[in-house]
């Protein structure tokens, strides 16, 4: 009997994935522990392995999103049984959300429907394709750039067409295309010239396209409801960190001999905030249209890097951890971050961010708030540069370049001048972060 392949619930919050990507093609022959498939959820990526060696038969698409506990796909133990499934009842997986693409490929083609009368070519294109015997992607991707499945022969098991016989129809296509050389500019377009128009003349060539998805897609609408919906503004300041350096130097050379690991600046800056957002609780907030809400539980999520985008891992409870515990949960998590093995509870409950662009050699930077959070801090580069000392002298010092975002509608620049003033206190005090 074959088994289903369904989308795992990961972490509490979790109620739907999104396909990001298949990594075997319709009746793949795959074995116990082979990765399957991508899925995303959030800013995280999950790789999911077969349960049991056997034939694939993929039903979930690339791009769709699914509900948690949804069969995506099912796998046959031997061949005989895959045919068997194939000339089955084609399986539905429940989506979270239904394409539009989906609707328009049930539509009539008979004339009686009226949006199939306004795009009848792409209607009879999406009902021959539904005859044909392909795989889920191969027909979304046929779809998507209008290419009828019927005059392309399959590669596939059982002469089933997969993504790569549909893409070298496509390459075959446009090879095909007759171009038209203008010997003189264009004349001025009566009507207003559309981006696509734009793309396909002489002054600006397409290189590649596409499509938003997957984690990059989650980070642009999340980042995009964020400016709209909060008023954000930016201070941006620097301060002198010689006494943090020094600090730093100090107490990696003792602690050599006992860590595994250096105390990093990010984990300093970490600890410090966890002592301001105690003292000044209004920053460990959130707000709404109806309410404010102050978190007991200091949460501190922190930026990392991965492929196509960024994750913010949280540590929780940061205000009852010492320096070392900061530092052995921050390297677990920024592991387990780029080797995509964060959870959705790695990542939920965060109530303060930190941003760390000296990473890659920023100094200011004018970061979007996490929501619900009310805050952010920017970190940057610490440089040496001249300064004036309480002497009136002009000496080298480590300088910092930091920003902090915040939603004006419940932080004033009175409070948030505190935030600052309390973080340049505890930078030029380093041992408070020992005691605190």
């Amino acid at each position: 009997m074959a088994t289903e392949l369904k989308i795992p619930k990961i972490g509490v919050e979790m109620t739907s994935a999104l396909i990001d990507q298949w990594n075997i093609d319709e009746g793949s022959q795959v074995e116990q522990g082979d990765v399957l498939l991508n899925i995303q959820t959030e800013k995280v990526t999950y790789e999911i392995e077969s349960p049991v060696s056997g034939f694939v038969n993929l039903i979930g698409n690339e791009g769709e999103e699914y509900n948690v506990g949804a069969v995506v796909a099912k796998i046959a133990q031997t061949q005989d049984e895959y045919d068997q499934l194939n000339d089955g009842p084609v399986i539905e997986s429940e989506k979270a959300t239904e394409p539009i693409a989906e609707k328009q490929q049930e539509l009539e083609v008979d004339g009686t429907s009226s949006e199939c009368t306004k795009r009848s070519s792409n209607c009879k294109i999406a009902q021959l394709n539904r005859k044909v015997r392909s795989t889920p992607l191969a027909k979304a991707i046929a779809r998507e750039n209008g290419i009828d499945l019927s005059t392309i022969n399959g590669s596939g098991p059982s002469g089933a067409i997969v993504k790569q016989d549909v893409l070298k129809a496509i390459a075959n296509k446009v090879e095909n295309v007759p171009t038209e050389q203008p010997t003189t500019l264009p004349e001025p377009a009566a009507e207003p010239v559309t981006e696509t128009a734009m793309e396909t003349t002489e002054l600006k060539r397409v290189a590649e396209r596409k499509p938003l998805k997957g984690m990059r897609k989650n980070i642009a609408k999340h980042m995009m409801a964020s400016l709209q919906t909060t008023a954000q503004l930016t201070d941006i300041n620097e301060i002198n960190v010689s006494k943090l350096v020094q600090f730093r130097d100090e107490l990696n050379e003792e602690l050599a001999d006992h860590l595994g690991y250096k105390i990093s600046f990010n984990h300093l800056f970490i600890k410090a905030v966890s002592i301001i957002l105690k003292e000044h609780p209004v920053f460990n907030s959130s707000i709404t249209d109806q309410e404010i809400i102050h978190w007991e539980t200091i949460n501190i999520g922190f930026a990392v890097s991965v492929d196509d985008g960024l994750v913010v891992p949280v540590i929780k409870q940061v205000d009852q951890l010492s320096l070392n515990e900061i530092a052995s949960q921050f390297t677990e998590l920024v592991d387990r971050a780029r080797h995509g093995k964060l959870t959705s509870d790695d990542i939920s409950g965060g109530t303060f961010t930190i941003t760390n662009v000296g990473s890659y050699g920023g100094y200011f930077s004018t970061p979007i708030l996490n929501q619900p959070e009310v805050a952010i801090l920017g970190i940057g580069k610490i440089k040496e540069k001249p300064i004036v000392n309480e002497n009136r002298e002009i000496i080298v010092g480590d300088m910092l370049g930091y920003s902090l975002t915040f939603d004006h509608r419940l932080i004033d620049g009175a409070t948030a001048g505190e935030f600052q003033k309390a973080f340049s206190h505890i930078m030029g005090n380093p041992k408070l972060l020992l005691v605190k």
